[in-house]
């Protein structure tokens, strides 16, 4: 069960929440998460190892949505209101071809945005 991401940060851990899970259509048991500090990771559920993780996004992954094939994932970057006293910038939707990250992230070991 995917509640949290572990995170570093000055040196010290700690938990951010998960605000959405999706399955891939394409891969058994591969599955990406969307957490509350604006970043999207994928995951093997098998060996429960993470795969890539996206450069962060503006604010919190409130959604997450892949198309039919698998091939796009669409992102939902937004204020989901953990924090009052962060001003965050107007929602968006960002449309990631699957495909170009996992031959970035087999290549050189990261990934980016398009």
């Amino acid at each position: 069960m995917f509640r949290c991401h572990p995170k570093s940060k000055d040196g010290r851990h700690h938990l951010v929440p998960v605000n959405d899970v999706v399955f891939s259509p394409l891969s058994r048991g591969a599955f990406v998460t969307g957490d509350n500090e604006g970043y999207v990771a994928a995951w093997d559920a098998q060996s429960r190892r993470r795969l890539f993780e996206l450069p962060r996004f503006s604010n919190s992954v409130a959604s997450l949505s892949y198309n039919h094939g698998g091939q796009l994932l669409a992102v939902a970057s937004s204020c989901t209101y953990q924090e009052a006293t962060v001003i965050e910038e107007p929602p968006q939707i960002f449309i990631i071809r699957i495909d170009d990250i996992q031959q970035q992230s087999a290549c050189v070991g990261s990934s980016s945005r398009h």
